[in-house]
């Protein structure tokens, strides 16, 4: 364990950026704790928690210093708050200063943005979201705009855009209200994540934080592996999920039906999670690679869900495992499943 600590501190002085730095901080902290000295290890915890509060090492960070206990569970209902906006905007206030607003009524009378209005509303959907994504990338570094573009796409019913919108606010100060997280973390498709998650036993906001890394919530979307719809399941797999549930007239182009799909992804994804005990790590990683792949590093991992995070050798599934556990932690929080966001896992 000396060797661990040697290399995580020289981890940490060079680290780049706050999500390096939590990493390496969250290792010191186990390394700590497994030769006794808790102290060290609280310290280097609350550390990493307050550099990355969102990422995957500052999430796990606050749930161990908080002593947290998974729940197998799927969670209460879920109620969507009420949006209060007036909260977004005291916070941005706070640390972004007063909002310009002539700059505010020259951009969305702009040009630019009433084309995209436009495109949208008579039914051009691609077309509309390449110029919302040219507005939206040309919108970094003012997040005043970027609090305006997601609330206005969410009110014309671009979930993903307005999702979008909001994530890129949401890293960029600490502390983002729950009302601002409703954007970047919607419950699109709520109820049917509900019923299909319920069906497999396990949480609707595990489902939608797969659905959010997947698709990010669009129900055509298909992957350069011709991966389909929300959940992004390959046709093979869908051809045998198919054959399991008996359902011997689906197509592949169902998968682009949100209820299809869905009901697909969930089925898939319990069938990891009970192949794999409930580590919801591991059922992730098999979700991406295959179970072949998630066995090897569960195995390797000895159900520590950290270190199998650490040893998986796909760089793709590294991301992907990270960025929908990070999803899930912040829909738990946002929706009142959790007092602050962490990362509790088995």
């Amino acid at each position: 364990m000396t060797d661990a600590i040697l290399y995580w501190g020289r981890y940490l002085d060079s680290a780049d950026g706050p999500e390096a730095e939590a990493r390496a901080r969250f290792w010191l902290a186990k390394a700590a704790e497994s030769i006794g000295d808790s102290a060290s290890a609280a310290r280097q915890l609350e550390t990493a928690a307050a550099v990355a509060p969102l990422d995957y090492h500052g999430l796990r960070a606050r749930s161990l210093a908080a002593d947290e206990s998974p729940s197998r569970e799927p969670q209460a209902e879920v109620q969507p708050p009420a949006l209060a906006w007036g909260r977004i905007a005291i916070w941005l206030l706070s640390w972004a200063g007063p909002e310009d607003s002539l700059a505010h009524l020259a951009f969305f009378q702009g040009a630019n943005w009433q084309l995209a209005l436009e495109l949208a509303r008579t039914g051009l959907q691609s077309e509309a979201e390449s110029v919302f994504a040219d507005l939206l990338d040309g919108a970094r570094g003012e997040p005043w705009r970027l609090y305006r573009m997601a609330r206005a796409l969410g009110q014309e019913g671009q979930v993903s855009l307005a999702a979008r919108a909001a994530a890129r606010l949401v890293r960029v100060h600490p502390d983002p209200p729950r009302e601002l997280l409703t954007l970047a973390y919607p419950l699109e498709y709520l109820d049917l994540a509900g019923e299909s998650a319920g069906e497999y036993g396990f949480s609707p906001l595990l489902l939608l934080a797969l659905v959010r890394q997947e698709s990010f919530f669009d129900p055509g979307a298909v992957s350069s592996a011709s991966a389909l719809g929300l959940t992004q399941v390959i046709p093979s797999t869908a051809g045998e999920i198919a054959g399991r549930l008996d359902e011997a007239d689906f197509q592949n182009s169902d998968l682009f039906r949100p209820r299809v799909s869905l009901r697909y992804g969930a089925f898939y994804l319990g069938a990891q999670l009970e192949l794999f005990e409930g580590f919801t790590s591991a059922a992730l990683a098999a979700y991406n690679a295959g179970p072949g792949n998630g066995l090897r590093w569960w195995e390797t991992a000895a159900d520590d869900p950290d270190l199998l995070l650490e040893i998986i050798d796909f760089s793709q599934t590294h991301a992907y495992v990270r960025l929908v556990l990070e999803n899930y932690a912040l829909y738990r929080y946002t929706y009142g499943q959790a007092e602050q966001p962490s990362l509790p896992l088995p």
